[in-house]
């Protein structure tokens, strides 16, 4: 009884709120003329357990909710997706369902944050549309005995070394990835400067050569940050 007392006055919750403002939005990833909004609600219990990216693409480019999900997880430092077609985990921040055991994600969208409806196929079978909302809601099965959508969502915020305007676009590669050993740095211009940072920023190592051992880094998620004359640019990577 408790469990369902709670998931309606969730819905209850939900429907009083006013319309989500989509302007309010700060975090922008990708590029294009088109715009959709991915939210994340990891219904922890937290007071801010809901976030909202935006998402820029090119209608011709065809991508999917699937497409949206791991590029928004590649260029967030802070973010964490373990997904294919079915999706896994998702750390933020604080944030970690990888600690939960027993419930699952739910995945969703709809023409606004109000009207967003689960998923009738996986995500790779959801085409991004302009304006579209996608997106998860975790804690089906345990937290609540139904699927409920996101709830109201605060804007992500982007890490000030990615949102610095004077950092340029580099392309590069890094892998294995994840590794237990060494990481490879693939790209056309020279490496100047080479830096691995933990997750809450602190600088655990720096080389300046293409090939980089990582063997006596502790697991977890890292950061590397590559310098090059065009400027710098980050990835993530996960050593086992």
């Amino acid at each position: 009884m408790k469990r369902i007392t709670l998931y309606f006055l969730l819905l209850f919750t939900q429907t009083i709120f006013a319309q989500f403002d989509n302007s309010t939005v700060q975090y922008y990833i990708g590029e294009g003329t088109e715009t959709a909004y991915f939210i994340v609600d990891f219904n922890d219990g937290s007071e801010t357990p809901s976030y909202v990216w935006g998402f820029r693409f090119n209608e011709e480019d065809g991508l999917t909710a699937a497409d949206l999900f791991y590029q928004i997880g590649e260029a967030d430092p802070n973010l964490t997706i373990d997904a294919g077609d079915f999706l896994n985990d998702i750390s933020y921040n604080q944030h970690d369902t990888s600690l939960q055991e027993y419930d699952y994600w739910s995945t969703w969208n709809g023409d606004t944050f109000e009207t967003m409806a689960m998923n009738g196929s996986g995500l790779s079978g959801v085409l991004l549309e302009d304006t579209r909302w996608y997106g998860a809601s975790y804690g089906w099965m345990f937290i609540f005995p139904e699927p409920t959508p996101p709830s109201f969502p605060v804007p992500a915020v982007a890490p000030e070394t990615l949102s610095n305007p004077n950092n340029k676009k580099i392309e590069f590669k890094v892998y294995p990835n994840p590794t237990s050993d060494y990481l490879n740095i693939q790209t056309e211009e020279e490496i100047l400067e080479v830096t691995i940072f933990n997750l809450q920023g602190k600088q655990i190592l720096k080389s300046n050569i293409e090939r980089v051992d990582v063997s006596n880094l502790t697991s977890g998620i890292y950061l590397i940050e590559i310098k090059t004359n065009s400027g710098k640019a980050f990835r993530k990577f996960i050593k086992k």
